[in-house]
Formats: structure tokens, C-alpha cells, sequence
């Protein structure tokens, strides 16, 4: 769990494998303190001990059921779920919305312009991330994540959805896992 100050329900700690990470355990103290997911979502990869292929879920996620490890992984390819956003519908997102739909078209279009030829947008649900693909990531788009990963509070114009980056570079490079 990643808290910055919070306390946790002594329940929630008890839960085997359970441990609370700080955000100055992940985050360089340049872009702290921060309030929104979308300048914490890039740096979750950095905790101390944490496997290659790792579940991500913000606050508002919850399994509901017993969940196999095959909604995850299946055939050493990680499963990602969601669509694809066409160009023309995130240029029009990106002037006519407002809040996520906005962000995701902004994403979007940030993509296109790197030559990718294919978008991928997902669902609002659990993540599977590749560690691996997240440094990728990190390294390719460094100078523009450093401006995201600087807003303390959400700004729909300036903020980008890390999951569709991560996702994005995740389909064109999709390899099996080893």
C-alpha cells in the first residue's frame, strides 16, 4: 500500500504480504509532497523488492472474486485488457472533454506523435505491469514525465495516464515472458 502518512486499519496491516510504502521510499523528494495518483502511478515500479511482473490497483479497485492468475498471464504473455483509441477520436477527446477522457486523448495523441501506429487505452480495472516495461518507459519519455510527475494536484491539461503509456509500450513490444 502506498501511503504518505496514512494509517492503515490494523486488519489491512496484518494481511500476509501487506506493507505500507511511503512515497519518499519511491518518489525523489523534488515532486513531493503530490495529491494525485497520476504523479504517483510512474513510480510504483520503484518499490524496494517488487517482482517483475507486479498488480497495480488505485484506491477505488476491489476483487470481488477469487481471481486466477490466468486473468493476469496466460501462455507467458501478460493480459492486457482494454482498446485500442483511434487518432481522429483522441484528437476530438483532447479538444471537446473534460477530466479522464481528456487525459487519455492527450496520452493518446503524445503516442501517435511518437510513431506509434496503435494506441492502446485500458480498461479501468487491476493492471499487470512488466517492470521492465515501465524503466522502458521511464527512459524514452523521462523529459515529459518529469513535467507530469511535477503537478501536485490533477490538471487535465498537462497530466498523462501512465497504465496507457505502460500498456502501450506493452502491446507493440508484447514478449513472452521468461
Amino acid at each position: 500500500v502506498i501511503a504518505d502518512g496514512q494509517r492503515l486499519p490494523g486488519p489491512v496491516l496484518a494481511m500476509p504480504g501487506v506493507r505500507v510504502v511511503a512515497h519518499s521510499d519511491i518518489i525523489p523528494r523534488a515532486w513531493l509532497p503530490t495529491f494525485s495518483s497520476l504523479s504517483i502511478e510512474p513510480f510504483v515500479h520503484r518499490i524496494a523488492d517488487l517482482s517483475e511482473l507486479f498488480i497495480y490497483g488505485n484506491d477505488d479497485f476491489m476483487f470481488w472474486n477469487a481471481t486466477p492468475p490466468s486473468y493476469f498471464v496466460e501462455d507467458g504473455q501478460v493480459i492486457l485488457r482494454g482498446s485500442y483509441l483511434p487518432r481522429w477520436l483522441a484528437w476530438i477527446g483532447a479538444r471537446h472533454r473534460r477530466g479522464h477522457p481528456r487525459i487519455a486523448s492527450r496520452t493518446a495523441l503524445l503516442l501517435y506523435r511518437l510513431g506509434f501506429e496503435r494506441v492502446y487505452r485500458p480498461a479501468h480495472s487491476f493492471e499487470i505491469f512488466r517492470k521492465s516495461t515501465c524503466v522502458a518507459v521511464w527512459n524514452e519519455l523521462e523529459t515529459v514525465l518529469r513535467d507530469v510527475v511535477a503537478l501536485k494536484f490533477r490538471d487535465d491539461d498537462r497530466a498523462l495516464f501512465w497504465a496507457m503509456l505502460v500498456d502501450t509500450y506493452e502491446a507493440r513490444y508484447h514478449r513472452p515472458l521468461q
